[in-house]
């Protein structure tokens, strides 16, 4: 509604993308079309502000991305954006962005941006990698459904092994993050004491 549109400087707001499949922008699996869909597309935003990854380009869409942020935040090769705020959410397999178990996009640490195309995917995609995720200021994860609880429950509490759960590697983060999460995937996680 125009009531919380006005509470932001959207004028002043960058938008980028931490993953994509490698479709066009009006393609129904496309991130950027669900971002414009739900929040671009209600505000008057510059040109410049829009920042996507042009999955239609294919795996080359990564290194054209990566450029781009480096463009964008005017850093050289070697150093890392940091992003204000990067939103996340986490599958039932554990991963974030398109990080995915056991894949390269885990152990990816010497780009910005990374594409990869796993066996169970139906097309590539392009992701930021866990080293750019980790440096920005804020981590905000959303995550709903039940049948994410047990992987949650890893996640948070397990044992650090972010191959096998990608959104682990957030524990490594020099900013603050925060999970919201409803109450059907939560249902695992320890109860904390808050005394009596």
């Amino acid at each position: 509604t125009d009531k919380f549109k006005l509470r932001c400087d959207w004028r002043n707001t960058h938008f980028f993308w931490g993953d994509e499949r490698c479709v066009p922008p009006d393609d129904m699996r496309s991130n950027y079309r669900m971002v414009y869909d739900t929040l671009i597309g209600k505000l008057d935003l510059p040109d410049e502000n829009i920042h996507r990854i042009e999955g239609e380009r294919g795996r080359e869409a990564a290194v054209e991305y990566e450029g781009e942020i480096k463009r964008a935040f005017k850093i050289k090769d070697g150093s890392l954006p940091e992003f204000d705020l990067i939103l996340l959410g986490m599958g039932e397999d554990g991963h974030t962005a398109s990080i995915f178990p056991y894949t390269n996009a885990v152990k990816d640490d010497n780009k910005i941006v990374t594409a990869l195309s796993p066996d169970k995917l139906e097309v590539p995609r392009i992701t930021l990698t866990s080293p750019v995720i980790n440096n920005a200021r804020n981590i905000i994860f959303l995550v709903s459904g039940s049948k994410k609880a047990s992987v949650l429950k890893e996640v948070i509490e397990g044992d650090f092994e972010p191959e096998r759960f990608p959104a682990q590697t957030t524990r490594l983060s020099k900013g603050r993050v925060r999970w919201f999460v409803d109450v059907g995937v939560a249902e695992r996680l320890k109860k904390p004491d808050y005394g009596t």
